[in-house]
């Protein structure tokens, strides 16, 4: 399981997102906890949109956990 917790401010036009690395997109606008069993080993992107064009302060965790648990 990949698991992203973000945290934004000011939360509004920025959020976080997840693809791999041949960018099809997995998840996109996430603005708190998200999780997704990987289906694949293959690389992952997570990062920070920020449409907004403001200065966005975020702090960003990631983990990895096994789905079997």
């Amino acid at each position: 399981m990949l698991n992203v917790n973000v945290a934004l401010e000011p939360n509004a036009g920025a959020s976080a997102f997840v693809n791999t690395a041949g960018e099809a997109i997995m998840a996109g606008n996430i603005t708190s906890a998200y999780s997704i069993k990987l289906p694949a080993t293959v690389d992952y992107v997570v990062g920070i949109d920020n449409n907004s064009q403001q200065n966005v302060n975020y702090s960003l965790t990631i983990s990895i956990t096994d789905a079997s648990n």
